[in-house]
């Protein structure tokens, strides 16, 4: 609900009936219809508004993670180092660790986005 900034009427009481298709759909309808309100909300004040906010946002936080990644990339090299004695492939310990740094960068970028798009405003 907070993110939404809506209330979300029929997924308290139907939450024990719903299974997890049906929860998802129901999330991303009302994601989508929170996403085209505030697309319109922008696009009333200056059209081509929402494409530059958007763009400016995806580069921001891409910046920020990708510069945290390299941080944890450089701290996952020297202690990857350390496994070889206990008996393990330090290559491939560091190629599956900096896989999953990789997906959890995405996913906090997208999810990061998505939370500040919708609790943007216009002054």
């Amino acid at each position: 609900e907070e993110l939404f900034k809506t209330r979300l009427v029929s997924l308290n009481y139907d939450l024990n009936n719903l299974d997890s298709f049906e929860l998802k759909t129901y999330l991303f309808q009302e994601f989508w219809l929170s996403y085209e309100a505030k697309v319109l909300e922008f696009e009333i004040c200056q059209i081509g508004l929402i494409r530059s906010f958007e763009r400016t946002i995806i580069l921001y936080y891409t910046d920020i993670a990708w510069k945290e990644h390299l941080q944890k990339i450089a701290l996952l090299r020297d202690a990857v180092g350390w496994r070889s004695y206990g008996q393990r492939n330090p290559l491939f310990e560091f190629k599956e660790e900096a896989y999953n740094l990789f997906q959890n960068r995405n996913i906090t970028i997208r999810h990061l986005l998505i939370r500040d798009f919708l609790h943007s405003f216009i002054l």
